[in-house]
């Protein structure tokens, strides 16, 4: 009986053989010789997130972990060049014939890009050279295409609508489709920002007063004739200095209306960070550390540049430098750009201050896992880089466990960490006199700064003790309801008799339930000459905000510019350009407030808010409410308060007053004003 299995297993398909048993990997498998699959290792693949350096299992991973491998000896000939990162046609050509991939190499091919394939050996025989042009041909060919004697531009002009700013789209895409019929691979730096100059209209702006960086028409050309040219990293670093001082542009807005192109290609910052590296070869007065890492910030703060990684550009940075001093050091000055400061205790009037950051560690964990596991460096290569990169910024705590995730132990001990705060007591006893200057007062005794009443309300720090809890901007909005005369408009009668009476108000409130438009309100602001107060909307009935538009947001700006409190809840219709046209017209404005519901959210953006970073922009408001606005962030918040201090600022989203929302907070433990800062 025993041999006839044994005969019945010889008759297997021999190509199980070479495929591992999965319970065998498991260590479960019962059959054991007489199993029909393999039960070599060499045949289990190979961890594909081991290769990444990422797997989280170990030793008790299904997959094989080698004890030695590289996979970029295995592959160096067949992925593409960081010199020629813009040939996406023919990167092959010069490779040698590609070995057969066996199972474990297509896992190893999947782990990586760029791999070799069957696709990719047919496209490379068949591609045909492309015949060179001069600079010359190429701007006569876009003097004809822009002249309409191009016979294609002709065809297409019938059918499309006669459109200025289509027409020059249209251009553009057929003068590209056609250049890149041909070569221009060997075209110095000149002669493509000669061509760049006259397909983008160079001559004609005045870079000191545009923004280059939200120029979508720039970046999309820029990026077409990138991909024609298709140059390397340190040839697109010379492109890029020699384009800003020829024309006095700004690199980083060119470097951000590069990348802020909507048909940016895959992989774009691992090249940015070689482009950044050679860039500071060539300038490291001007192109240093500090500029990256602000450059790097400035992506994270423009939503069409959020996707760019900062540790892929950066990784790619390092592996040209050679340095990990020096990239610890730019490392360290793009933590301290993306920390943030306390609003309570920072008390500056412009965005440049100079107190303490608040750097976040879970960044850190970030950065520097994923350099590490990027540049395989040794340990005295990774106690250089982490010297610098924290030098002042972390705890000892929070440094020992950055070391412990890098690898090093006890390497605490050998960074700078950040100094502890000094609370101004002594063994729990306060100081007998005030520290202050020119103060004989005793200090108070539990004043956390150690300072008399007068001398600690006149610091502007935080004190449990001194708290100033009727401060300037709260009296404000208590004025605000002495206003007199006021008139509350509950229902459409009272609206009626008010409108016949013709009586002036300075304050007007409009009911809860009472649902107004635009032409109604406009009706009482003509009656109504000296207006200081205007409120309307409820955001538990959503009336009469949602039909208020942005027309009514214009009369004001433009006919009751004194106006001094505006409350609009439950607004949801209201957008950016009203508002700011509201702030640039009423100087006087102190109490403003234009909020959605927790049903609708508003249409306002971070772009109000960024109007306020001016102080010359409504210089006396007190309050901003912006709550239930979909298109404001938490960041702008925050840097909006360190910017203007004496601002009392309220975001975030509003709970709702059903019983289902309700269980939902018991029931994840959160409470009533939670998503609100």
């Amino acid at each position: 009986m025993a041999e006839s299995k044994q005969l019945q297993l010889e008759k297997k398909d021999p190509e199980k053989r070479k495929i591992s048993c999965r319970y065998f990997v498991r260590g479960s498998c019962r059959e054991g010789n007489k199993c029909s699959y393999s039960h070599d290792r060499s045949d289990i693949p190979v961890c594909r997130y081991f290769e990444e350096g990422t797997c989280y299992y170990g030793d008790k991973c299904w997959f094989r972990h080698p004890e030695e491998f590289n996979i970029s000896s295995r592959f160096d000939d067949y992925l593409v060049p960081s010199e020629s990162f813009f040939s996406l046609g023919n990167v092959f050509s010069t490779c040698a014939e590609p070995p057969p991939l066996s199972n474990i190499n297509l896992l190893m091919a999947a782990a990586i890009s760029s791999a070799w394939s069957d696709a990719n050996n047919n496209e490379t025989e068949c591609e045909t050279p492309k015949a060179p042009i001069s600079i010359e041909k190429a701007m006569e060919m876009w003097k004809i295409i822009t002249d309409g004697e191009d016979p294609e531009k002709s065809q297409d002009s019938n059918k499309s609508v006669d459109d200025s700013c289509e027409s020059a789209l249209d251009d553009i895409s057929l003068y590209f489709s056609k250049l890149g019929k041909f070569d221009i691979k060997n075209w110095p730096c000149s002669d493509v920002i000669d061509l760049l100059c006259l397909v983008a209209d160079f001559d004609d702006v005045e870079f000191t007063s545009h923004d280059l960086s939200n120029d979508l028409f720039v970046g999309n050309v820029l990026f077409e004739l990138m991909r024609i040219w298709k140059p390397s990293s340190s040839t697109t670093s010379e492109f890029f200095n020699t384009l800003c001082e020829l024309k006095q542009i700004d690199m980083t807005q060119l470097i951000i209306c590069l990348v802020s192109c909507p048909c940016r290609l895959d992989d774009f910052d691992c090249f940015l960070g070689e482009v950044l590296y050679h860039l500071q070869q060539k300038n490291p007065n001007t192109w240093n550390g500090e500029w990256v890492a602000d450059l790097l910030d400035k992506f994270e703060g423009n939503l069409e540049c959020c996707d760019v990684d900062a540790v892929d550009v950066l990784s790619s940075f390092g592996s040209l430098s050679k340095n990990p001093g020096e990239l610890g050091k730019m490392a360290h000055a793009y933590l301290v750009k993306t920390g943030l400061q306390n609003s309570f205790e920072c008390r500056c009037k412009t965005a440049d201050c100079l107190c303490p950051i608040e750097v976040d560690e879970g960044v850190a964990f970030i950065l520097f896992d994923g350099l590490t596991r990027r540049l395989k460096w040794t340990n005295n290569e990774k106690k250089d880089f982490f010297c610098k990169a924290v030098d002042k910024l972390f705890l000892p705590g929070v440094l020992f466990q950055l070391g412990e995730s890098m690898g090093l132990k006890n390497i605490a001990n050998e960074s700078n960490c950040r100094e502890e705060p000094i609370i101004n007591k002594a063994n729990g006893l306060p100081q007998s006199k005030c520290p202050s200057a020119d103060c004989s007062n005793n200090a108070k005794r539990d004043c956390v700064n150690g300072l008399c009443g007068r001398c600690c309300k006149r610091s502007g720090l935080w004190c449990d003790v001194h708290v100033n809890l009727f401060p300037t901007r709260y009296q404000t909005v208590r004025a605000h309801d002495l206003v007199k005369p006021r008139v509350n408009l509950a229902t459409k009668g009272d609206l009626d008799c008010f409108l016949e009476t013709k009586e002036d108000a300075r304050a007007v409130c409009f009911g809860r339930d009472f649902s107004v438009n635009d032409d109604d309100v406009i009706k009482v602001l003509d009656l109504c000459k000296n207006i200081m107060l205007l409120e309307l909307g409820s955001s538990d009935t959503g009336k009469p905000g949602r039909l208020v538009t942005d027309a009514l947001l214009h009369y004001i700006a433009q006919n009751r510019p004194k106006l001094r409190k505006l409350r609009l809840e439950s607004a949801t219709s209201i957008a950016d350009d009203s508002v700011i046209q509201l702030l640039k017209h009423c100087h006087d404005l102190e109490f403003l407030e234009v909020s959605g519901n927790d049903k609708i959210s508003g249409e306002l953006t971070d772009r109000t808010l960024k109007e306020f970073f001016d102080v010359n922009v409504a210089p006396n408001l007190k309050t901003l409410r912006v709550t239930d606005q979909r298109g404001i962030s938490y960041d702008i918040v925050m840097r909006l308060r360190r910017c203007r201090p004496n601002l009392e600022i309220t975001a975030g989203d509003t709970d709702s007053d059903s019983m289902a929302w309700s269980l939902i907070l018991g029931m994840t433990g959160g409470w009533y004003g939670d998503g609100l800062y």
